[in-house]
C-alpha cells in the first residue's frame, strides 16, 4: 500500500498535474491502471484492519481473500501492459524534463530513494505474493481451524488468478511479437 501510494502521489499525479515533463498518453501507457489496484488494495487492508480490530481464536480472515479474489483480476490489465509500459519508460527518460522530474524524485526524501521502476514493479509481484501469504497462513492454521477451509479456498482462488494473470500476459506478449 505504501509502495502504490507513493508511485500515485511522486510519480504519477505530478506527471499528470505537469504535461510539459510528459504527455498524457504516455503517463497512461506507463501507469495504466494503478489507481484502481489502489482501491482494491485499500479495500482488502481496511476489511483485514477491522478483523483485527476484534481478534479472537474463532475470527477469520480467509473470507476476506475468496471474496477479493475476483477483484484482483484488475492485475490483468497492469501486469499485460507491464512490458509495454517500461518500454514507453525507457524512451521517456531520455527526454531531458522526464529525466530531471525522475533525478528529482529519486532525490526526494518522499520516494525513500527509490526509482519509478522499483515502485511500477511492485504490482507485477503482488498476486504471486498473495499466493505465498496463503500458502504460509495454511502451513501455520491447524487442521482444525474454522478458517483453514477458507484459507485453501482463498489460495485455490488466488492460485487461478495468478494462472489467468500469467497466461493474459503470455497472449499479450504473443499479440506484440506478431505485429512487430
Amino acid at each position: 500500500m505504501e509502495a502504490l501510494n507513493i508511485c500515485i502521489d511522486q510519480f504519477l499525479k505530478p506527471l499528470r498535474a505537469d504535461p510539459s515533463i510528459l504527455a498524457a498518453d504516455k503517463v497512461n501507457a506507463i501507469f495504466s491502471n494503478i489507481e484502481y489496484i489502489l482501491k482494491i488494495n485499500t479495500t482488502l487492508l481496511t476489511d483485514l484492519g477491522e478483523r483485527m480490530k476484534s481478534w479472537s481464536s474463532e475470527q477469520c480472515i480467509g473470507d476476506l481473500f475468496v471474496q477479493m479474489a475476483p477483484y484482483l483480476r484488475i492485475y490483468t490489465e497492469y501486469v499485460s501492459n507491464f512490458d509495454n509500459a517500461s518500454a514507453v519508460l525507457v524512451a521517456c527518460e531520455k527526454q531531458p524534463a522526464m529525466a530531471a522530474f525522475l533525478k528529482e524524485r529519486f532525490e526526494d526524501p518522499a520516494c525513500k530513494g527509490q526509482t519509478l521502476r522499483a515502485y511500477l514493479i511492485q504490482p507485477v509481484q503482488r498476486i504471486p505474493r498473495y499466493v505465498l501469504l496463503l500458502r504460509e497462513l495454511i502451513r501455520h492454521t491447524h487442521a482444525d481451524d474454522a478458517d483453514r477451509p477458507a484459507l485453501c479456498s482463498a489460495l485455490d482462488k488466488m492460485q487461478r488468478v495468478a494462472e489467468d494473470i500469467n497466461e493474459q500476459r503470455r497472449d499479450a506478449e504473443n499479440r506484440q511479437l506478431v505485429s512487430l
